[in-house]
């Protein structure tokens, strides 16, 4: 039953990261007592700070490559001779 409610925790705090990632890092910040919260998300022991932290970083990887793509779709075409 904890199980369940730490991976819903998770989706919500996925869902909160995607549309304002700077919240999820202060909420991250303010959550690093949670360490304490352990469990097992399949073969793979966790806790709630490591989840936490691991979906930030991809959200903020996967960001970051969006809008690296969009900025290099945007810049023009300069010629600089005929």
């Amino acid at each position: 039953m904890l199980t369940l409610f730490l991976i819903i925790f998770l989706a919500l705090f996925a869902i909160l990261a995607f549309k304002r990632l700077n919240l999820a890092v202060l909420i991250v910040i303010f959550a690093l007592p949670s360490y304490l919260v352990r469990f097992n998300l399949g073969p793979i022991p966790m806790t709630l700070l490591e989840g936490m932290i691991l979906i930030v970083v991809i959200i903020y990887t996967n960001l970051a490559k969006h809008s690296k793509q969009q900025k290099h779709l945007k810049q023009p075409k300069i010629k600089l001779s005929d």
